[in-house]
């Protein structure tokens, strides 16, 4: 029994754990929607390619607008590293299609 619950627990705790670093790819942060009153901030990063990714934090992220930064997808995660290099998680909620002005 006193096993079970070993891998059990250690099972749940590799299920909650950020990617590897390794694993992360650098974007630029193209959009973020702050809503402080009803504690949700919305951040929208771009690939540099066609692609865009949304996610959705209860916290304020440091990060600055129109910069690079590293993150990854896991799940229905969106993991963003701020300006210090902490790793945040957020909802991942949306994909979207990306074309640059000209």
């Amino acid at each position: 029994m006193r096993a079970k619950v070993i891998f059990l627990f250690c099972s749940i705790s590799l299920l909650a754990q950020a990617p590897s670093r390794e694993s992360y790819r650098r974007g630029e942060l193209i959009e973020i929607d702050l809503r402080p009153e009803i504690s949700r901030y919305e951040y929208t990063l771009w690939n540099g390619v066609g692609d865009a990714f949304a996610g959705v934090s209860t916290t304020s992220i440091p990060v600055r607008l129109r910069h690079k930064v590293k993150y990854a997808i896991q799940g229905r995660s969106l993991y963003i590293i701020d300006n210090s290099g902490n790793v945040h998680e957020t909802s991942y909620v949306k994909q979207m299609e990306v074309v640059r002005a000209r």
